[in-house]
């Protein structure tokens, strides 16, 4: 989850030159004759901004810095060669004219708009690249406030239609809230990052709401900030057939916990040489174990129908891990 060395060496460069500013007035001068003062406005963004560091950066299709930046400033550009603006910071872009939708007519009341939104997720699929395409997204525009938006990012894969892979009100956990705030020169950009979870709810679309056509999401006003997963008592939610990635914050582990309707022999594995995965019962005791060995990267148990198990997984660095099905004889 930390930044790479490039970047960070990136960012201390930026922020030494910009301070920290979001527009720039700058000065040129250029010695070629006759010495004339050449005044243009420079519009930046600026990186890093309070809690961006916490962001996932390292693993592909996760880049949240990224995809702030697309949201805020992006343009998408088709085979053609014609170019749409889509960010917050051009007034005619496609988020600036579906948050207007939402915001001044009745019809569509919303203050949200989402990626999982059953009408426009086709173009946000489209107009966002494959840094970003492993992440979720939900935009709040409180009703009324025009200089403030919240931006909501996760990793966890959310479900199809009708099929929420997290119940409803269940905790989704990682969710980044990232404040998105209009500068002194009305230029939005990235103020505050927190990390922290919020409720699993069906998404609220703007015209059916979430009554005919429901796609998993999970509730803006719900939020918390907050670290989960530290110990058995606040143990991440999780399923069969999720992989997912266990970001550690100077944590020693990551607790995730799995309850089944059906008896399952149940595989939990990773590619990594150094992480370090246990399963424990619903009385917090190792699990007796099918195949492999406690404390190693791949294992299989029997998951006993309504009954709880904890998979706690240990490294010193960011851990893609599976959880599914084990294929048996």
């Amino acid at each position: 989850m930390k930044l790479s060395i490039i970047k960070t060496i990136t960012l201390i460069v930026a922020v030494a030159i910009l301070a920290t500013i979001g527009g720039v007035s700058a000065t040129w001068y250029y010695s070629t004759g006759t010495v004339e003062a050449v005044e243009e406005d420079v519009k930046l963004t600026v990186f890093p901004w309070e809690g961006s560091e916490q962001l996932p950066d390292d693993v592909a299709g996760e880049d949240h810095m990224h995809l702030i930046e697309e949201i805020l400033n992006g343009t998408y550009t088709d085979e053609n060669g014609n170019t749409t603006a889509i960010g917050l910071n051009n007034p005619n872009s496609y988020l600036n004219q579906e948050i207007d939708r939402r915001s001044s007519n009745w019809l569509m009341s919303s203050d949200v708009l989402g990626s999982m939104d059953f009408w426009e997720r086709e173009d946000i699929n489209k107009y966002f690249d494959t840094s970003t395409n492993n992440l979720t997204f939900v935009i709040y525009f409180p009703e009324g406030v025009d200089d403030t938006y919240y931006l909501y990012t996760t990793s966890i894969v959310l479900g199809g239609q009708n099929a929420p892979n997290i119940p409803v009100n269940e905790i989704i956990y990682p969710v980044y809230r990232t404040i998105l705030q209009k500068n002194a020169e009305g230029i939005f950009e990235a103020t505050k990052t927190e990390c922290g979870y919020a409720r699993s709810a069906y998404y609220s679309n703007p015209i059916t709401g979430s009554i005919f056509v429901k796609y998993p999401s999970f509730n803006p006003s719900s939020w918390q900030a907050g670290n989960r997963g530290e110990d058995f008592d606040t143990a991440i939610y999780t399923y069969n057939g999720q992989t997912q990635t266990a970001y550690f914050d100077g944590a020693n582990a990551r607790y995730y916990g799995i309850e089944l309707s059906a008896q399952t022999v149940l595989s939990v594995s990773t590619a990594s040489t150094t992480a370090k995965i246990a399963i424990y019962n619903e009385n917090k005791k190792l699990a007796n174990l099918r195949t492999g060995e406690q404390n190693t990267n791949e294992m299989t148990f029997v998951a006993n129908a309504g009954k709880q198990y904890y998979i706690v997984v240990k490294d010193s660095s960011p851990v893609t891990f599976t959880v599914s099905t084990a294929q048996t004889a």
